[in-house]
């Protein structure tokens, strides 16, 4: 049993690089490692007097925690300066344990090779989820990607990745097109509209996005609107933000992520300032007002009446309601015709 030097307690650590434990006296501190110079992160030890000698045990422990007789004074006191028989204990479970947790990795590597080829075999489609952009595309991307390279998907999971590729493919696609009839227009010397002017397109893109607003109904500051780019017939672009009036009367989320995915390859109308921007084919545009488009709400002069009802039987007009008399009205012409 190693005598104790100081009443000041220890502050230890053990290195993640090579296992190495590393002590000193006085207060939790990072320090360098003893061995690989790796950081290690001193900590006091934890623990209540119990009735266990304190011995080698106590003083050489591996864990942080201590139930001997001196209720964590003299925990891990030996690595001040430990003799060689310790340095190499440590070193040899600190290799068991590297190694255990491989066999684990190779197992679980294993499992999720497995998965992913059954996967694969039923819905070739989730082999896109391999590809790196769909740890960038969003949480739930990234989750999907997640699940897959782990090889476990429940059902749900399984739809709901189908459909995300799916509908990447046909951004790609609509992507690809997009750039194709850019570089088509340019050639031919296509111009996009600039100033305050009414156009119709085909609506490619739509997406949300956060924008920041001084409404006071925000909780932080930010408020989301569709982005959408519009097509000309000549092949010009133009990029802004779709007018609410374009938006469905009434929905829900579900319906409202189906209606924004239905956008592209509508026709829409609009009236608005459009901005040049360095490519001479797209251009930007602002203070939009919807003139038609698939979701405009029609006015009641555009509602035709069913063929064949008549329309209702307009009733007499409502008789106008008694005019309100004020009380305080009446009291102070009292006052003056009775003054005091």
């Amino acid at each position: 049993m190693r005598a104790l030097t100081s009443n000041i307690r220890v502050a230890a650590g053990r290195c993640d690089g090579c296992g190495y434990v590393t002590a000193l006296y006085g207060q939790p501190q990072t320090t360098p490692c003893g061995k690989c110079k790796g950081l290690v992160k001193l900590t006091h030890t934890t623990g209540t007097p119990g009735r266990t000698p304190c011995d080698d045990r106590c003083q050489y422990a591996i864990g942080n925690t201590c139930d001997c007789l001196c209720g964590g004074e003299n925990h891990r006191v030996g690595y001040i300066a430990p003799p060689p028989w310790v340095i190499e204990r440590d070193a040899q479970r600190h290799a068991e344990k590297l190694a255990k947790a491989e066999q684990e990795e190779a197992k679980r590597r294993k499992a999720a090779e497995h998965g992913r080829a059954e996967l694969l075999a039923a819905y070739p489609i989730l082999a896109d989820l391999d590809d790196s952009r769909y740890a960038f595309m969003g949480e739930f991307a990234d989750s999907m990607r997640e699940a897959f390279r782990r090889g476990q998907m429940t059902p749900r999971q399984i739809e709901a990745a189908c459909q995300l590729v799916e509908r990447t493919r046909e951004r790609d696609a609509r992507d690809a097109q997009l750039q194709a009839s850019r570089t088509v227009a340019r050639a031919a010397g296509v111009r996009a509209p600039v100033g305050k002017t009414t156009f119709t397109g085909e609506i490619v893109k739509a997406k949300r996005k956060q924008v920041a607003t001084r409404r006071r109904s925000s909780v932080d500051g930010n408020r989301t609107v569709i982005k959408v780019t519009v097509r000309g017939p000549e092949g010009w672009t133009v990029w802004g933000t779709l007018p609410r009036a374009a938006y469905p009367a009434q929905y829900t989320a579900d319906s409202f992520d189906a209606w924004l995915r239905a956008l592209p390859g509508q026709t829409i109308t609009l009236t608005a300032t459009v901005a040049p921007s360095d490519d001479p084919t797209h251009g930007f545009f602002d203070t939009p007002r919807l003139v038609a488009g698939p979701t405009a709400a029609p006015t009641p002069t555009q509602v035709p009446a069913p063929v064949g009802v008549p329309e209702p039987a307009q009733g007499p007009a409502p008789a106008p309601l008694p005019a309100q008399r004020d009380p305080w009205a009446d009291l102070l012409a009292e006052a003056i015709k009775h003054p005091f």
